[in-house]
């Protein structure tokens, strides 16, 4: 008899049985829903005060039976029981088993209930292995399922508790499964078939897409309901029907549709009675009827108000339907319609849920709904097609709240904790949005896709030793969303454990997208550590210290550079000696009692307000990533082992007429990479070391010998190389770094670029002397000599102050310093003379070209390419790659998103508009609405590490460096998360010793392409995630204690001997201590 597996549940919960045992074998086959059933000993009471005669029944009962058994209590207490439930033995009267709980989990693919069970104890008790799947038929090997009906697809506990309900698409039919009768086999496992019908009796034959039930009752005492002695389901439930825009209100005792919800054209519903029909797809496959197609529901009852509510979302439809229930869970009339943002008219919403009335706000350090500062808020959470997980209120301001709003906004204390519940969208009054977002639902990290959504709430131990506010210490009301990747994150709803507020003394103290509700939970501890120590009850402050770590690799605290920005250069293209002249990051002064330095502004050691300042938006912040700023660098980050923002090398067709050059790309990814007028094309040809692997069939890999760049070959045709040899041979010599002078979505228009040198002005150059002179100077940066003793160093190479079409305008004229040939030979390596004229002696009439136009015969193979920013560090990121807000409009053509945020944006050129002295430090916003210019130009307080030499000498003294603190020419740089400061773009030269900065030289840059400012930015936001790692989970519920119960649909396959291969799971994770999992497989 199955009576045992319950003997056997409370015999172990009595013993503290620990054990987590890995299964023999597999019992759950695609599990998609779950339901809960409470099953024991009651005595028949009908609700009233027990007395020693009445009968004692082994059944199903309420759900609440088991949870007042599972109340919290003292270990040597008694284990409380309800009302009419009391131990009468003493009196004469039966003895009471007591209950326990049993899951019971749907699997679509048989169309089977498979069984779990476990003891009534409070949820602090439970250990892993606590719960196990049960054998629903002994008569047969394994562990077995109950056979329910076809492609079943929800499962719900009726009113009584006594039946489990499925909901069947492949049958378009109910199935009805007698609790009793599947955990007692003595007459069979009893179950079903119930036709649905309308008010005339014609069945229902449309697929169903969802389910839900009427809330339980709370009387304990009675028996299951019966007609005629048998046991029947009570209650309602209510079906999603999407092909006729249905939810369906359906009496189980008859299977009758008795009241419903239609959605119309536009999502707006209207409460209907059972005089419905829909199109039978079980039978002649009629088509769906158009409109919006429910597909999610939530039923709930709120513990606080008794309210109950019926949440409806559409897959097609940006409408939420919430229709008020009566107590008989009926609809009262009372309708709302949320409507979400929905810009591209496409949304819709996959899974929802409904909180229960929450008290938003408080530091109580428990729930305390009845004095909570911002009042009673209810929400839906709502799965949408977008990948965000929508918020709205449905009690107060009946709205979507945006979940987004940038917390640059939120820090002056003007907002309370009622504002900060719900910012509703698109209203006067709602701060501006977080750069970058999505929409105004909550993105989950590394841009994943939500699966479902549920809520728990979870309350103080009496007792607990844990620390206030660490991750894993949930206290409030909390959202479950599970991930298509597979990950399950928690959400901040109302953290009861954590300030609401941001507080301006201890910026780093509340981060304010910790603080805020509705988003993800962070899962890093200490935010507000500061580098100091404390030493015989006084805080020291460290220079040397770089925040904390954990031994597995982790951190804690907030977000810095996990070491000083480092500057990398090619070799040989800068004298290492001399690096410090070169851009930089600024640095500040640190004085701690370990030591006296010059430290990075982003790092760990800086001032709370600087590293306050320089990182604004924790949630914006990936935990950890490597920043690059590379002086023209690549617009795409991608390698071989990651994908972010596409291909660093692509491939497109050269085609040249009398306009130009086009390069087109079939893939069309100019303006999706962000590419601007002034860009670089770098031509990448074919790579020689490879043979003709890079090449088409018949083409080969032709390097021409009188070429001098290493690896850059040209794919001609087999037949043609040598013919073409002269004809291209400017071309096939050339490095072949082109100009965009225009672009479109699929092409660029190239013009042939002149060799500038480096050192020419910011706003331009005079005249040829000054070039020349300019000229000696950029080749002196690469000697390691002082400058008193390099003056013999020269330029052999002539320059020449020229307007230059082929770069972007700056200065007047635009003119640049432009290396002048009349042959090649008069040209640096990899570049061309064009225009020159060998015939004239001193005069040199032609400029060097890093590349020519060619004929077309010498491009026709595919063309490997790069494209690089031109004249800009390149900011980008290994997570977030190249952020900018180029887009392709009407015609085609890539500009600037006029609409985009100015934070949107990852160039650093080194000449930009002043900064506003108005603008808020934080955000960048004006006073009178706006924002100041991004990037910026400005002047910082500078702490440089400078040599430190012996009176007139460049011998450095026994103290062989000083710091030195100046005021320095910046560029100010924002991005989504950082905000950081370029130091020096241009740099003043040197007089007689490296670094004394003693020289004349006004706006005069020394970077050069491929120069690259990096540091590893470590400490961002961390997600909390749930410990379970299904393959596919496809649902999470609520169970019950506040217990969180993942349904994982997926396969997985084992590479170990020692692991099973699965055909999905299901994980119960207790609130209270998340590393607590029992895994169903």
């Amino acid at each position: 008899m199955k009576r045992l597996a319950l003997v056997g549940v409370l015999a172990a919960a009595a013993c503290g049985d620990t054990s987590s045992n890995p299964p023999l074998q597999l019992n759950l086959d695609r599990p998609v829903d779950i339901t809960f059933a409470c099953y024991g000993g009651l005595r028949i009471t009908n609700g009233g005060e027990a007395n020693p005669g009445q009968p004692v029944e082994t059944t199903a009962q309420p759900v609440e039976a088991c949870n007042i058994r599972s109340g919290p209590r003292e270990t040597a207490a008694p284990v409380p029981v309800p009302f009419g439930q009391e131990d009468l033995t003493a009196m004469g009267g039966a003895p009471v088993i007591g209950a326990a709980w049993y899951a019971f989990i749907l699997q679509s693919a048989p169309g089977t209930v498979a069984i779990a069970a476990w003891g009534t104890k409070p949820a602090i008790a439970f250990q892993n292995g606590d719960v196990d799947v049960l054998d629903a038929d002994r008569l047969t090997p394994g562990k077995n399922s109950i056979s329910v009906g076809e492609d079943p697809i929800a499962i719900a506990t009726d009113r009584a508790g006594c039946k489990a309900i499925t909901a069947n698409a492949g049958s378009c039919d109910l199935s009805v499964l007698d609790i009793n009768d599947a955990l007692d086999q003595v007459t069979g496992v009893d179950v079903q078939r119930l036709v649905v019908t309308n008010a005339s009796g014609v069945p229902i034959r449309s697929k169903p897409a969802a389910m839900v039930a009427e809330p339980m009752t709370t009387t304990i005492g009675n028996s299951c309901p019966a007609v005629d002695g048998k046991r029947v389901a009570s209650g309602l439930v209510y079906v999603a029907y999407p092909s006729c825009n249905l939810v369906a209100g359906i009496d189980l005792a008859t299977g009758q549709i008795v009241t419903g919800v239609q959605l119309d054209a536009d999502g707006d519903p209207t409460i209907v009675t059972g005089a419905v029909s829909c199109p039978d797809e079980c039978g002649d496959g009629a088509a769906a009827l158009p409109g919006a197609r429910p597909t999610t529901l939530d039923l709930e009852q709120d513990p606080r108000s008794g309210s109950r509510r019926l949440v409806i979302g559409a897959e097609n439809s940006r409408k939420l339907s919430v229709i008020d229930l009566d107590l008989d869970s009926r609809p009262s009339g009372v309708t709302q319609v949320i409507e979400l943002e929905d810009p591209t008219g496409t949304l819709g919403v996959t899974a929802l849920a409904l909180s229960p009335v929450i008290g938003m706000g408080g530091e109580s350090h428990d729930i305390d709904d009845d004095n909570a500062p911002g009042g009673d808020f209810q929400f839906v959470y709502a799965v949408a097609t977008d990948g965000t997980v929508r918020v709205a209120d449905v009690l107060i301001v009946n709205t979507e709240c945006d979940t987004q709003v940038d917390p640059r906004f939120l820090r002056d204390g003007s907002f309370t904790a009622r504002d900060l519940s719900c910012f509703s969208v698109g209203v006067l009054g709602t701060p501006p949005r977080r750069p970058g977002a999505r929409g105004p639902g909550i993105e989950l990290v590394g841009d994943v896709i939500p699966t479902s959504v549920d809520f728990v709430r979870s309350r103080a131990i009496e007792g607990d030793t844990r620390a206030e506010q660490l991750p894993g210490k949930l206290i409030g009301t909390f959202a479950i969303v599970t991930a298509l990747n597979g990950a399950t994150f928690v959400v901040n709803v109302d953290d009861d454990d954590y300030p609401d507020q941001f507080d301006p003394a201890r910026p780093l103290a509340v981060p304010v997208p910790l603080s805020l509700p509705h988003g993800l939970r962070d899962a890093v501890v200490d935010r507000g550590r500061l580098a100091t120590q404390v030493v015989d009850g006084e805080t020291q402050k460290l220079c040397e210290f770089n925040g904390p770590t954990l031994s597995n690799g982790g951190v804690e605290g907030g977000p810095r550079a996990a070491t000083s920005p480092s500057r990398n250069v090619a070799q040989g293209a800068y004298a290492l000696e001399k690096l410090t002249q070169l851009p930089g990051i600024r640095q500040l002064r640190c004085e701690g009692t370990d030591s006296t330095r010059a430290i990075s502004e982003l790092s760990f050691a800086a001032p709370e307000d600087v590293r306050d300042r320089e990182f604004p938006d924790l949630r914006a912040l990936r935990i950890e990533e490597t920043w690059t700023l590379t002086w023209e660098g690549a617009l795409s980050v991608d390698k071989r082992d990651s994908a972010v923002d596409g291909p660093v090398v692509r491939e497109g067709m050269l085609f040249v007429d009398q306009s130009g050059m086009h390069l087109r790309d079939q893939t069309r990814p100019y303006c999706d990479a962000g590419v601007e007028p002034f860009d670089v094309v770098q031509m990448r040809g074919c790579d020689p070391a490879l043979g003709n692997s890079d090449c088409p069939l018949t083409y080969r890999c032709y390097v021409h010998p009188t070429s001098q760049v290493q690896g850059l070959g040209a794919c001609i045709r087999e037949n043609e190389a040598e013919r073409l040899a002269d004809a291209c041979k400017d071309f096939l010599t050339s490095i072949r770094r082109y100009t965009v002078a225009r672009a479109e979505s699929g092409e660029v228009l190239l013009m042939p670029r002149r060799h500038e040198l480096r050192t020419t002005p910011i706003d331009g150059c005079t005249d040829d002397a000054q070039c020349e002179a300019l000229g000696d100077y950029a080749a002196r940066t690469q000697t390691t000599r002082h400058p008193i003793d390099d003056q013999a160093t020269v330029d052999p190479h002539q320059w020449v102050c020229r307007a230059d079409p082929t770069r972007k305008p700056r200065g007047t004229g635009n003119r640049r310093c432009n290396m002048a040939c009349d042959i090649s030979s008069d040209c640096a390596t990899g570049t061309v003379c064009a225009g020159g004229n060998p015939m004239t002696a001193e005069t040199k009439e032609g400029l060097c070209m890093e590349g020519i136009t060619p004929a077309q015969s010498c491009v026709n193979a595919p063309q490997r390419y790069e494209l690089r920013a031109g004249e800009a560090f390149l900011v980008a990121g290994t997570r977030s790659g190249y952020v900018h807000s180029t887009i392709a409009d009407a015609t085609g053509a890539c500009r600037r998103d006029p609409t985009a945020h100015p934070l949107l944006t990852g160039r650093i050129p080194l000449t930009a508009p002043p900064c506003d002295p108005t603008a808020d430090p934080i955000s960048g916003r004006l006073p009178g609405g706006g924002y100041e210019p991004n990037p910026c130009s400005t002047t910082v307080s500078q702490t440089d590490v400078i040599p430190n030499y012996q009176p007139d000498t460049c011998t450095l003294a026994t103290v062989p460096s000083n710091l030195v603190e100046r005021q320095a020419p910046a560029i100010q740089f924002r991005n989504r998360g950082m905000n950081l400061n370029i130091v020096d773009p241009y740099y003043p030269g040197d007089n007689r010793c490296i670094a004394d900065r003693g020289g004349t030289l006004a706006n005069v840059p020394v970077v050069f392409p491929g120069y690259q400012l990096t540091f590893r930015q470590t400490g961002g936001f961390t997600p909390l995630v749930v410990p379970v790692s299904p393959s596919m989970p496809t649902k999470v519920v609520r169970g019950p204690t506040q217990s969180i119960w993942v349904i994982d649909e997926g396969d997985f396959l084992s590479t170990s001997i020692a692991q099973p291969s699965t055909r999905g799971k299901v994980f119960r994770v207790e609130v209270h201590a998340l590393g607590l999992v029992n895994t169903l497989e």
